[in-house]
């Protein structure tokens, strides 16, 4: 398996744009989902995501999601709760957030706390932002382009190539489960050795 990465190195940055904006706060929008412009170049899951939070107020709650973009149209593929994120360098691992080559990767705020991500404003390779979360699986929207923008997050992980063993060699079904990337299933389960190879 070879690594992937999606995204934006997580590093502390001149401006931030709102997660989680308070309604006293104008003109930020309560909910804001923002999408990196850095594509994965590669299929694979994602393992771990990395976020760099100017403020996070306690009790904060974030999601990432993967996206499908067609022009400035932008559809939630896969979807994962990270959790809580403080101010600074935020690392969520043990993830599964598969991934296809050439989608990117977003983030948005989940409870009414208010939460900022770094971004550079020129000489980015760009990223969509779209009032609302949109970090749902399936959930389709038409975002803003903000050309020259630098999102401080970033997704790293490996493509899911496995080759899989059956010991005796007799044509059993085997099955990957592309949510968890190391999931063999064989039927029927009689005792027969699996080996990831």
């Amino acid at each position: 398996m070879g690594a992937i990465t999606v995204g934006s190195e997580a590093i502390d940055r001149a401006s931030s744009l709102s997660l989680r904006a308070a309604l006293d706060d104008p003109p930020l929008a309560v909910d804001q989902t923002v999408v990196s412009g850095v594509a994965a170049a590669q299929a694979g899951i994602i393992t771990s995501v990395q976020a760099y939070l100017s403020q996070a107020d306690a009790g904060n709650s974030l999601k990432a999601g993967t996206f499908h973009a067609v022009g400035n149209v932008l559809t939630c593929v896969s979807a994962v709760e990270l959790g809580e994120g403080s101010v600074g360098l935020n690392t969520w691992s043990s993830l599964v957030l598969p991934i296809a080559a050439g989608d990117y990767i977003g983030i948005d705020a989940r409870v009414e706390a208010d939460t900022y991500i770094d971004v550079g404003t020129s000489g980015g390779s760009g990223a969509w932002v779209k009032t609302g979360q949109y970090c749902d699986v399936d959930d389709s929207a038409t975002f803003t382009l903000q050309s020259g923008y630098t999102i401080s997050l970033y997704g790293v992980g490996a493509t899911s190539y496995c080759r899989v063993k059956l010991a005796p060699q007799d044509p059993y079904a085997v099955s990957l489960a592309p949510t968890t990337p190391y999931e063999v299933t064989v039927a029927p389960s009689a005792p027969y050795v699996v080996t990831i190879l």
